[in-house]
């Protein structure tokens, strides 16, 4: 049966032809939708494109492996897929990283919120740049576990990106449209980096929200030279 004669919400599995299965992620208000894949894909659909899946269970999602890998790189760097599932060792400094909550940090689980010397979101915090939904996450970071939080906007959070927004990317999504200044002031409790670094426990971050084109959202650059000098 196709998606448009069934109810499609937001956490909605769903089957896309020749792709696979996912979760809608976001409702665009434009007649499509965003859907991330199982195998870490996405992209935008048009409801006549999917079909919801039989099953909408998420246990399969939800299951941990029995051991938390851990890879230890030839920096020395530890890479943890569990963070909390085993103690800080002695004399590191953990950096737990968050990205793509949409607006939905306040129903991450408080064990899957592990104390962190810096906490980094890296973007797409909110589903398009809501006021509320940025005052909402100032008030988690200040709440959250780390000495130091650092964050970076993704291509969702369009009031962050104003030359996008006010050039017609806000009437996509905002009637009337919302404050860029406003929405960037909400924003406390961290330092927010764009295309700049800062120094956090003797380790330099450096934060760039730009990707490649994509579904015309915001700090989209095409592939080439310019892209590569804003991340560089």
């Amino acid at each position: 049966m196709a998606a448009s004669a069934q109810r499609i919400v937001v956490g909605s599995r769903v089957e896309v032809p020749s792709i696979g299965a996912g979760m809608v992620a976001m409702d665009n208000e434009d007649g499509t939708w965003n859907i991330e894949f199982d195998d870490g894909q996405e992209g935008e659909f048009p409801t006549g494109q999917f079909v919801l899946a039989a099953n909408q269970s998420l246990k399969e999602l939800r299951q941990l492996p029995d051991a938390a890998p851990t890879r230890e790189l030839p920096s020395g760097i530890r890479v943890l897929s569990i963070p909390w599932s085993e103690p800080k060792p002695e004399g590191r400094t953990r950096f737990v990283c968050f990205s793509d909550t949409h607006g939905l940090h306040g129903s991450i689980p408080s064990e899957h919120q592990p104390e962190a010397d810096v906490l980094l979101h890296a973007g797409d915090f909110s589903n398009t740049g809501e006021l509320e939904q940025v005052e909402s996450l100032s008030r988690w970071l200040q709440a959250y576990p780390a000495q130091e939080k650092v964050v970076i906007a993704g291509n969702h959070d369009t009031t962050f990106h104003e030359e996008y927004y006010m050039g017609g990317g806000g009437a996509r999504f905002h009637d009337p449209p919302l404050d860029c200044a406003q929405a960037k002031a909400l924003l406390q409790g961290c330092t927010y980096l764009e295309d700049t670094s800062t120094e956090v426990l003797g380790y330099k971050v450096y934060g760039s929200p730009w990707q490649p084109e994509f579904c015309d959202w915001a700090f989209n650059l095409r592939h080439g030279s310019e892209l590569w000098q804003k991340v560089s």
